[in-house]
């Protein structure tokens, strides 16, 4: 048998416990965690699993929340940091420290590192914002953002285009390039695909709305 816990967020104010049976096959409720309003995306710290993120996803002005997780599953509130936007629908953390907040109600993403001794804390005094180019008669949607090698990639739903952006001599992101899509494509998830690749071409990237 193995069992597994699963976290979920959503429109509410808590986190949601499961606990998954392989051997019954069930899922049963373990226990609700209380947190800000609407976290609708969790991710968690990629090298240290006790730590998870979520998005606060209200308006006018989102937020980013960390939590501890506990043995039982259980999270507890740790910090929490705006993201300076509308609706940040999608959180991620980077290898740099950094958790990014993309505003899909705003065409604001926010970089939010994280404290270099607690990464269930944020770095308030370091974190900063990127504004995307704004098309005549386009509103941008900033919905996700992905890491891969030197670069972070912004897919932009409402630009119908992936920004490019790279690490800056002062340290922090900045737009270099962008990868355009069909009028009315709107790329919301993006996903690195294969292994194999030319350096001129770039890494193919997979969209899906």
């Amino acid at each position: 048998m193995v069992s597994f816990k699963i976290l979920a967020g959503g429109y509410t104010s808590s986190i949601a416990t499961y606990l998954f049976d392989s051997e019954a096959a069930s899922l049963t409720l373990s226990t609700t965690s209380p947190s800000n309003n609407s976290p609708s995306w969790l991710a968690l710290n990629p090298t240290d699993p006790t730590i998870l993120y979520a998005t606060n996803e209200i308006s006018p002005v989102g937020s980013l929340e960390a939590f501890k997780i506990a043995e039982d599953g259980s999270v507890v509130s740790t910090d929490t940091i705006s993201t300076q936007g509308n609706g940040p629908a999608f959180t991620t953390i980077l290898s740099t420290g950094e958790v990014v907040g993309p505003n899909y109600g705003d065409n604001i993403v926010v970089f939010a590192p994280t404290d270099a001794d607690d990464a269930s804390k944020f770095d308030a005094d370091a974190a900063y914002t990127i504004a995307m180019p704004t098309d005549e008669g386009i509103t941008n949607h900033p919905h996700m953002a992905l890491e891969y090698g030197d670069e972070v990639f912004v897919a932009d739903l409402g630009a119908d285009t992936i920004w490019r952006l790279k690490r800056s001599d002062n340290g922090t992101y900045e737009r270099w390039g962008r990868i355009d899509h069909d009028k009315g494509s709107g790329p919301r998830h993006i996903a690195i695909y294969g292994t194999s690749f030319s350096r001129r071409a770039g890494p193919y990237l997979t969209c899906s709305r």
